[in-house]
């Protein structure tokens, strides 16, 4: 994965993320799961107990995933000074719970400031995000239909219950539907990072 943002050490933190939370945590998996399955044919166990290493071992990853993103955030926290967009990312992209986030930042004792970024005068008129989606000062074109950033109140990326994989990216509206753009897998980072730089500069230049 490459993350991308108009802030520098943002981006860094950000990309720094996949090696210091999937390495540990696939190298956890790997090793449980293989020692969990010697230890298994050395007793006399069957049935059920024969999946335990599996189980167990997903289980001690997401456990040691889950204490390293805080350890992450916690630093990148200190290296950025946009921390309003490395928390409103990170939890958007599944980094970390939001509850973790917000516990870090209490017991660090930060208040997030304002969000810094481009002014929607500075991005480029129109940006291709996908097939059928363009991206404009006023707002999200989808198939033809133009969808103004100020109907937008937030949005979020959408992952399948059954799988985890990325399926989309959900606008939110205040008293509509929400809404799916679905995207292929691999144009998530891209299309998060448009959107939200986009969405963000309309609300930061009508709201703020």
């Amino acid at each position: 994965m490459k993350y991308k943002s108009d802030d520098p050490e943002v981006q860094k933190a950000m990309n720094q993320s996949t090696r210091i939370m999937i390495v540990p945590f696939f190298g956890t998996l790997i090793v449980s799961m293989v020692g969990g399955m010697v230890l298994v044919d050395q007793l006399p166990v069957d049935g059920i107990w024969m999946l335990a290493p599996i189980f167990g071992s997903i289980g001690l990853a997401a456990l040691v995933g889950h204490r390293i993103s805080g350890t992450w955030f916690r630093k990148a926290l200190h290296a950025v000074d946009n921390k309003r967009e490395l928390y409103e990312r990170s939890v958007r992209l599944g980094m970390l719970f939001e509850s973790k986030a917000q516990r870090v930042l209490q017991e660090e004792g930060i208040q997030l400031g304002p969000r810094l970024g481009l002014p929607a005068a500075e991005l480029p008129e129109k940006t291709q995000v996908f097939k059928g989606g363009v991206l404009l000062r006023e707002g999200i074109q989808v198939k033809g239909e133009l969808i103004a950033w100020e109907r937008i109140v937030n949005f979020s990326i959408n992952r399948s219950t059954k799988t985890g994989k990325v399926t989309g990216v959900i606008l939110q509206f205040a008293n509509e539907k929400n809404r799916m753009l679905r995207v292929p897998n691999k144009q998530i980072e891209y299309l998060e990072y448009h959107v939200d730089r986009y969405w963000r500069a309309e609300r930061t230049s009508t709201k703020a």
